[in-house]
Protein backbone atom coordinates (compact mmCIF):
# COMPACT_ATOMS: atom_id res chain seq x y z
CA UNK A 1 0.00 0.00 0.00
CA UNK A 2 2.64 2.55 0.65
CA UNK A 3 4.56 1.74 -2.86
CA UNK A 4 4.62 4.04 -5.76
CA UNK A 5 4.21 2.77 -9.82
CA UNK A 6 4.69 4.31 -12.12
CA UNK A 7 4.85 3.93 -16.09
CA UNK A 8 8.18 2.82 -17.19
CA UNK A 9 9.44 6.04 -19.40
CA UNK A 10 11.73 5.59 -22.00
CA UNK A 11 15.48 5.50 -21.31
CA UNK A 12 16.79 8.69 -21.61
CA UNK A 13 20.39 9.45 -22.61
CA UNK A 14 22.61 9.38 -19.83
CA UNK A 15 25.96 12.19 -19.36
CA UNK A 16 29.34 10.73 -19.76
CA UNK A 17 31.11 11.02 -16.48
CA UNK A 18 35.11 10.47 -16.62
CA UNK A 19 36.55 7.76 -15.89
CA UNK A 20 37.16 7.16 -11.91
CA UNK A 21 34.51 9.43 -10.82
CA UNK A 22 31.76 7.97 -8.80
CA UNK A 23 29.58 10.53 -9.73
CA UNK A 24 26.86 12.25 -6.07
CA UNK A 25 26.34 8.54 -5.08
CA UNK A 26 27.87 5.49 -2.96
CA UNK A 27 27.15 2.35 -3.57
CA UNK A 28 25.65 0.02 -1.03
CA UNK A 29 26.29 -3.93 -1.43
CA UNK A 30 22.84 -4.24 0.55
CA UNK A 31 22.39 -8.22 -0.12
CA UNK A 32 25.90 -9.53 -0.59
CA UNK A 33 26.19 -9.69 -4.39
CA UNK A 34 29.03 -9.16 -6.93
CA UNK A 35 32.58 -8.57 -6.26
CA UNK A 36 33.14 -6.88 -2.38
CA UNK A 37 36.22 -4.64 -2.06
CA UNK A 38 38.92 -6.53 -0.17
CA UNK A 39 41.04 -3.96 2.69
CA UNK A 40 43.40 -6.81 3.59
CA UNK A 41 46.20 -5.42 1.38
CA UNK A 42 45.77 -1.58 3.54
CA UNK A 43 48.21 -0.63 5.33
CA UNK A 44 46.63 -0.19 9.29
CA UNK A 45 47.47 3.45 10.75
CA UNK A 46 49.53 3.08 13.98
CA UNK A 47 47.80 4.01 16.82
CA UNK A 48 49.28 4.71 20.25
CA UNK A 49 48.45 1.01 21.39
CA UNK A 50 50.17 -0.61 18.65
CA UNK A 51 53.48 1.61 18.93
CA UNK A 52 53.28 0.51 22.17
CA UNK A 53 52.90 -2.98 21.82
CA UNK A 54 55.73 -3.02 19.64
CA UNK A 55 57.62 -2.22 21.96
CA UNK A 56 56.68 -4.88 24.70
CA UNK A 57 58.76 -8.03 24.15
CA UNK A 58 57.27 -10.10 21.25
CA UNK A 59 55.06 -7.16 20.75
CA UNK A 60 55.91 -7.17 16.70
CA UNK A 61 54.48 -11.03 17.02
CA UNK A 62 50.89 -11.61 15.16
CA UNK A 63 48.48 -12.96 17.60
CA UNK A 64 45.60 -15.19 17.35
CA UNK A 65 42.75 -12.90 16.98
CA UNK A 66 44.16 -10.12 16.67
CA UNK A 67 41.41 -7.48 14.99
CA UNK A 68 40.26 -4.09 14.94
CA UNK A 69 37.87 -5.12 17.97
CA UNK A 70 40.59 -6.47 20.20
CA UNK A 71 42.61 -3.60 19.61
CA UNK A 72 39.59 -0.90 20.51
CA UNK A 73 39.26 -3.01 23.79
CA UNK A 74 43.39 -3.15 24.88
CA UNK A 75 43.37 0.49 23.95
CA UNK A 76 40.96 1.37 26.36
CA UNK A 77 42.21 -0.90 28.96
CA UNK A 78 45.91 1.04 28.18
CA UNK A 79 43.74 4.43 28.45
CA UNK A 80 42.43 3.55 31.39
CA UNK A 81 45.49 2.62 33.44
CA UNK A 82 47.31 5.58 32.79
CA UNK A 83 44.55 8.18 33.70
CA UNK A 84 44.03 5.93 37.16
CA UNK A 85 45.05 7.71 39.86
CA UNK A 86 46.21 6.47 43.10
CA UNK A 87 44.62 6.21 46.35
CA UNK A 88 43.97 10.10 47.49
CA UNK A 89 43.90 10.72 51.53
CA UNK A 90 40.64 13.17 51.19
CA UNK A 91 38.59 10.51 48.69
CA UNK A 92 39.56 7.86 51.13
CA UNK A 93 38.27 9.64 53.91
CA UNK A 94 35.59 10.84 52.34
CA UNK A 95 34.49 7.51 51.24
CA UNK A 96 35.07 6.04 54.91
CA UNK A 97 32.48 8.41 56.48
CA UNK A 98 30.08 8.09 53.48
CA UNK A 99 30.21 3.82 54.41
CA UNK A 100 30.23 4.23 58.09
CA UNK A 101 26.80 6.43 57.56
CA UNK A 102 25.25 6.70 54.27
CA UNK A 103 22.81 9.62 54.94
CA UNK A 104 22.14 12.21 51.93
CA UNK A 105 24.77 14.72 53.64
CA UNK A 106 27.68 12.12 53.68
CA UNK A 107 27.21 10.89 50.39
CA UNK A 108 26.43 14.10 48.58
CA UNK A 109 30.10 14.99 50.19
CA UNK A 110 31.36 12.19 48.18
CA UNK A 111 29.63 13.18 45.04
CA UNK A 112 31.25 16.80 45.17
CA UNK A 113 34.69 15.10 46.18
CA UNK A 114 34.98 12.68 43.43
CA UNK A 115 31.93 14.17 40.47
CA UNK A 116 32.32 17.39 41.01
CA UNK A 117 28.56 17.65 41.61
CA UNK A 118 26.59 19.90 44.47
CA UNK A 119 23.61 17.64 44.34
CA UNK A 120 21.57 14.72 43.07
CA UNK A 121 19.71 14.22 40.54
CA UNK A 122 15.72 13.44 40.82
CA UNK A 123 15.54 8.99 41.35
CA UNK A 124 19.60 8.83 42.19
CA UNK A 125 19.77 9.51 46.13
CA UNK A 126 16.95 6.90 46.62
CA UNK A 127 18.58 4.38 44.44
CA UNK A 128 22.11 4.72 45.69
CA UNK A 129 20.53 4.54 49.12
CA UNK A 130 18.86 1.27 48.54
CA UNK A 131 21.83 -0.71 46.67
CA UNK A 132 24.59 0.69 49.64
CA UNK A 133 21.48 -0.75 51.96
CA UNK A 134 21.91 -3.99 50.14
CA UNK A 135 18.50 -3.81 48.31
CA UNK A 136 17.88 -4.87 44.96
CA UNK A 137 16.21 -1.93 43.09
CA UNK A 138 14.35 -1.40 39.59
CA UNK A 139 15.91 2.26 38.24
CA UNK A 140 13.96 3.92 35.11
CA UNK A 141 15.99 6.89 34.16
CA UNK A 142 15.92 8.79 30.69
CA UNK A 143 18.99 8.51 28.62
CA UNK A 144 21.82 10.85 29.88
CA UNK A 145 20.14 11.35 33.38
CA UNK A 146 23.05 9.87 35.38
CA UNK A 147 22.34 5.90 35.25
CA UNK A 148 25.61 5.04 35.47
CA UNK A 149 26.54 7.53 38.70
CA UNK A 150 24.02 4.95 40.83
CA UNK A 151 26.53 1.77 41.14
CA UNK A 152 29.61 3.74 40.44
CA UNK A 153 29.33 5.73 43.62
CA UNK A 154 28.03 2.64 45.39
CA UNK A 155 30.89 0.64 44.21
CA UNK A 156 33.30 2.92 46.24
CA UNK A 157 31.49 2.19 49.13
CA UNK A 158 31.02 -1.52 49.11
CA UNK A 159 33.61 -3.97 49.87
CA UNK A 160 33.19 -6.27 47.22
CA UNK A 161 33.19 -6.24 43.49
CA UNK A 162 30.56 -3.95 41.18
CA UNK A 163 29.90 -6.64 38.23
CA UNK A 164 28.31 -4.79 35.36
CA UNK A 165 26.38 -6.77 32.48
CA UNK A 166 26.03 -4.53 29.51
CA UNK A 167 24.50 -5.97 26.06
CA UNK A 168 27.08 -4.16 23.87
CA UNK A 169 31.15 -3.95 23.88
CA UNK A 170 30.65 -0.20 22.78
CA UNK A 171 29.01 0.61 25.49
CA UNK A 172 31.33 -0.93 27.97
CA UNK A 173 34.09 0.42 26.25
CA UNK A 174 32.73 4.09 27.11
CA UNK A 175 31.85 3.35 30.55
CA UNK A 176 35.06 1.97 31.29
CA UNK A 177 36.24 5.08 30.74
CA UNK A 178 34.06 7.21 32.13
CA UNK A 179 34.62 5.74 35.47
CA UNK A 180 35.97 8.15 37.80
CA UNK A 181 40.21 8.20 38.35
CA UNK A 182 39.86 6.78 41.93
CA UNK A 183 37.09 3.82 40.94
CA UNK A 184 39.52 1.11 39.19
CA UNK A 185 37.85 -0.77 36.74
CA UNK A 186 38.23 -3.50 33.52
CA UNK A 187 36.18 -5.56 31.22
CA UNK A 188 36.27 -9.19 29.98
CA UNK A 189 35.43 -9.61 26.16
CA UNK A 190 35.70 -12.40 23.90
CA UNK A 191 38.36 -10.30 21.31
CA UNK A 192 40.69 -10.61 24.18
CA UNK A 193 43.76 -12.56 23.81
CA UNK A 194 44.45 -15.64 26.45
CA UNK A 195 47.27 -12.94 28.48
CA UNK A 196 45.09 -10.35 28.19
CA UNK A 197 42.17 -12.24 29.83
CA UNK A 198 44.35 -14.13 32.96
CA UNK A 199 45.98 -10.34 33.23
CA UNK A 200 42.41 -8.94 33.65
CA UNK A 201 41.80 -11.93 36.14
CA UNK A 202 44.98 -11.49 38.20
CA UNK A 203 43.85 -7.67 38.55
CA UNK A 204 40.46 -9.22 40.21
CA UNK A 205 42.20 -11.52 42.39
CA UNK A 206 44.84 -8.83 43.50
CA UNK A 207 41.60 -6.73 44.40
CA UNK A 208 43.02 -3.99 41.78
CA UNK A 209 39.42 -3.71 40.25
CA UNK A 210 36.30 -2.61 41.71
CA UNK A 211 33.98 -2.70 38.78
CA UNK A 212 34.06 -5.35 35.73
CA UNK A 213 32.26 -5.36 32.73
CA UNK A 214 30.93 -8.06 31.30
CA UNK A 215 28.85 -9.34 28.70
CA UNK A 216 25.24 -11.75 29.64
CA UNK A 217 26.81 -14.27 26.98
CA UNK A 218 29.34 -14.39 30.28
CA UNK A 219 27.12 -16.20 32.33
CA UNK A 220 26.58 -19.27 29.76
CA UNK A 221 30.01 -20.15 30.45
CA UNK A 222 30.60 -22.11 33.56
CA UNK A 223 34.52 -21.38 33.77
CA UNK A 224 33.51 -17.80 34.28
CA UNK A 225 31.40 -18.60 37.05
CA UNK A 226 33.61 -20.31 38.89
CA UNK A 227 35.94 -17.57 39.08
CA UNK A 228 34.07 -16.08 41.60
CA UNK A 229 33.31 -17.28 45.20
CA UNK A 230 34.79 -16.94 49.34
CA UNK A 231 37.94 -15.81 47.61
CA UNK A 232 36.64 -12.67 44.98
CA UNK A 233 32.92 -12.11 46.39
CA UNK A 234 30.89 -9.87 44.56
CA UNK A 235 28.91 -6.90 46.74
CA UNK A 236 26.41 -5.87 43.27
CA UNK A 237 24.98 -6.65 39.79
CA UNK A 238 24.04 -4.56 37.75
CA UNK A 239 22.49 -5.29 34.51
CA UNK A 240 22.12 -2.41 32.37
CA UNK A 241 19.52 -2.23 29.66
CA UNK A 242 17.63 -4.50 31.54
CA UNK A 243 14.23 -3.98 29.47
CA UNK A 244 16.35 -7.00 27.34
CA UNK A 245 14.89 -9.13 29.47
CA UNK A 246 11.49 -9.19 28.73
CA UNK A 247 10.31 -10.99 25.80
CA UNK A 248 7.82 -7.80 25.41
CA UNK A 249 10.71 -5.35 25.26
CA UNK A 250 11.39 -3.99 21.35
CA UNK A 251 15.27 -5.67 21.55
CA UNK A 252 14.57 -8.80 23.45
CA UNK A 253 17.85 -10.14 23.75
CA UNK A 254 17.66 -14.31 24.73
CA UNK A 255 21.17 -14.13 26.64
CA UNK A 256 19.65 -11.94 29.05
CA UNK A 257 17.06 -15.00 30.25
CA UNK A 258 19.77 -16.23 32.21
CA UNK A 259 20.19 -13.18 34.37
CA UNK A 260 17.23 -14.49 37.12
CA UNK A 261 18.20 -14.07 40.80
CA UNK A 262 17.49 -17.82 41.31
CA UNK A 263 21.02 -18.32 39.29
CA UNK A 264 23.12 -15.28 40.53
CA UNK A 265 22.21 -16.04 43.96
CA UNK A 266 22.90 -20.08 43.26
CA UNK A 267 26.45 -19.43 41.55
CA UNK A 268 27.28 -16.61 42.71
CA UNK A 269 25.81 -15.52 46.01
CA UNK A 270 24.39 -12.53 44.89
CA UNK A 271 22.18 -10.84 47.30
CA UNK A 272 21.98 -7.29 45.40
CA UNK A 273 20.99 -6.38 42.07
CA UNK A 274 20.54 -3.06 40.49
CA UNK A 275 18.71 -3.68 37.07
CA UNK A 276 18.65 -0.27 34.58
CA UNK A 277 16.77 0.96 31.97
CA UNK A 278 16.04 3.86 30.00
CA UNK A 279 12.88 2.67 28.73
CA UNK A 280 10.09 -0.05 29.84
CA UNK A 281 6.53 -0.61 29.39
CA UNK A 282 4.63 -1.52 32.46
CA UNK A 283 4.44 -5.01 30.52
CA UNK A 284 8.57 -5.64 30.67
CA UNK A 285 8.66 -3.70 34.14
CA UNK A 286 6.77 -6.70 35.51
CA UNK A 287 8.66 -9.46 33.56
CA UNK A 288 12.28 -7.19 35.09
CA UNK A 289 10.72 -7.75 38.89
CA UNK A 290 9.46 -11.13 38.76
CA UNK A 291 13.06 -12.14 36.84
CA UNK A 292 15.08 -10.64 39.27
CA UNK A 293 12.71 -11.00 42.22
CA UNK A 294 13.12 -7.29 42.95
CA UNK A 295 10.06 -5.79 45.58
CA UNK A 296 7.73 -3.80 43.69
CA UNK A 297 8.55 -1.18 46.18
CA UNK A 298 11.65 -0.61 45.00
CA UNK A 299 11.26 0.41 41.51
CA UNK A 300 12.00 3.88 40.91
CA UNK A 301 10.78 5.76 37.70
CA UNK A 302 11.08 9.14 36.94
CA UNK A 303 8.78 11.08 34.21
CA UNK A 304 10.07 10.06 30.90
CA UNK A 305 9.01 13.08 28.92
CA UNK A 306 11.42 16.10 28.01
CA UNK A 307 10.79 19.36 28.08
CA UNK A 308 12.95 20.42 25.15
CA UNK A 309 10.89 17.62 22.81
CA UNK A 310 7.29 18.85 20.81
CA UNK A 311 5.05 15.35 19.96
CA UNK A 312 2.91 15.35 17.43
CA UNK A 313 0.86 12.21 16.14
CA UNK A 314 -0.80 11.79 12.64
CA UNK A 315 -2.56 8.72 10.73
CA UNK A 316 -1.05 8.00 7.18
CA UNK A 317 -2.66 5.88 4.62
CA UNK A 318 1.29 6.96 2.64
CA UNK A 319 3.71 7.18 4.99
CA UNK A 320 6.24 8.20 2.44
CA UNK A 321 4.36 10.68 0.82
CA UNK A 322 3.14 12.45 4.04
CA UNK A 323 6.80 12.22 4.77
CA UNK A 324 7.75 14.28 2.25
CA UNK A 325 4.96 17.11 2.59
CA UNK A 326 5.70 17.43 5.97
CA UNK A 327 9.57 17.68 5.37
CA UNK A 328 8.43 20.11 2.50
CA UNK A 329 6.54 22.43 5.13
CA UNK A 330 7.05 24.95 7.69
CA UNK A 331 9.85 24.62 9.58
CA UNK A 332 11.40 22.05 8.44
CA UNK A 333 11.77 23.26 5.10
CA UNK A 334 14.01 25.75 6.56
CA UNK A 335 16.18 23.78 7.97
CA UNK A 336 19.61 22.61 7.28
CA UNK A 337 19.82 19.15 8.51
CA UNK A 338 17.37 16.92 9.64
CA UNK A 339 17.44 13.15 11.48
CA UNK A 340 14.45 10.69 10.32
CA UNK A 341 13.95 7.73 12.55
CA UNK A 342 12.18 4.71 10.92
CA UNK A 343 11.75 1.11 11.97
CA UNK A 344 14.15 -1.24 10.25
CA UNK A 345 13.06 -4.73 11.21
Amino acid sequence: PNSVSEAPAAAAEQPKRPRGDPGNFVRLNINGYGRKKSFKSQARRPTKYRSWKRQQPGGGKPRAGADEEGDFVAEALLEREKNSAAGDDGVLKVVEVAREDPSEQNLEGLLRKVFGYDSFREGQLEAIQNVVAGESTVLVLPTGAGKSLCYQLPAMILPGLTLVVSPLLSLMVDQLRKLPAFLPGGLLASSQTSDEFHGTLRLLRAGEIKVLFVSPERFLNEEFLQIFGDTLPISLVVIDEAHCISEWSHNFRPSYLRLRASLLRRKLNIQCILAMTATATTQTLQEIVNALEIPSGNLIQTSQIRENLKLSISMSDNRLKDLMLLLKSPPFVNMRSIIVYCKFQ
